[in-house]
């Protein structure tokens, strides 16, 4: 009766074992369906739309008298096209990216003139790989940039024109110039052509947030702060397009197929 027990008690534990041997083998075999990515370099360029929103800018513009007398004549088109640079890490399932960029706004114009901002920022962003199989990689991120946007007014009228309390003469351009610092948010995704690197693609979408406002100055007067309108904001929303190369590192092979099994057990 003991040894029956006894016997029963091994079998019972040899069974546990090879069930929770069975077990972690599936969960390997599903961990190991594609190509999981735990060391990694990539430099990638970027183009895409975008929206921006200047916050009081359209008001001191119609205030000022600078290119239209009224909200209905004046719109401040909010389109714009951004472009630049990145060069992202990856360990484990942090991705740790900087980029420098340039975003150019559409010019609006009326019979009096013309405005257009163009804006150079340099930024980092802290990313988390949610998904990392199959030559795929997803990230939301997070980040910080800083820069500067120069506003180009240009005169069309045959009287001077004014920012402000600053002059614009005839047929000449005024450029006015503010900094910016933004918290942007977003997500990425990222498609390799090949497993262990070469050429990536993909995009990015997100939206930057101002973090606080500067005021304007004018760079045809060295630098003076131009009074009479509001300090400068920017924000908005991006879509950018990637294309870039970069090398990985593997964390885990591909599971092998149930053919090559077999061809193993027939060798034996």
């Amino acid at each position: 009766m003991l040894l029956q027990r006894g016997g029963l008690c091994v079998l019972l534990v040899a069974i546990g074992t090879l069930g929770a041997q069975g077990q972690k083998g599936l969960q390997d075999v599903r961990l190991t369906s594609g190509i999981a990515v735990t060391e990694g370099f990539f430099v990638q360029a970027y183009a895409g739309p975008g929206v921006a929103r200047y916050g009081d800018l359209k008001q001191d513009l119609i205030q000022s008298a600078s290119i239209g007398v009224d909200s209905v004549e004046f719109a401040l088109d909010p389109s714009t096209t951004t472009y630049g640079l990145q060069a992202a890490g990856i360990y484990r399932r942090f991705v740790l990216r900087g980029f420098a960029g340039f975003t150019q706004s559409a010019t609006s114009t009326t019979f009096k003139g013309g405005v257009q901002t163009r804006t150079s920022n340099l930024g980092a962003h802290v990313g988390y790989l949610v998904y990392n199989q199959k030559r795929w990689l997803v990230f939301p991120y997070a980040g910080l940039s800083v820069g500067s946007t120069r506003l180009e007014l240009q005169n069309y009228d045959s009287q001077p024109i004014q920012f402000g309390g600053d002059t614009v003469d005839i047929a000449r351009t005024g450029t006015f110039r503010s900094d910016v610092a933004q918290l942007e948010l977003g997500g990425s995704v990222r498609y390799m052509l090949s497993e262990s690197g070469g050429v990536l693609v993909g995009l990015d979408f997100g939206g930057a947030l101002p973090l606080g406002s500067q005021p304007w100055t004018n760079d045809d007067l060295g630098g003076r702060e131009v009074e009479g309108v509001a300090p400068h904001t920017l924000g908005g929303f991006y879509l950018r397009f990637t294309l870039g190369i970069g090398l990985f590192r593997e964390g885990v092979k591909k599971a092998p197929s149930d053919t090559d099994a077999l061809k193993g057990l027939g060798a034996d």
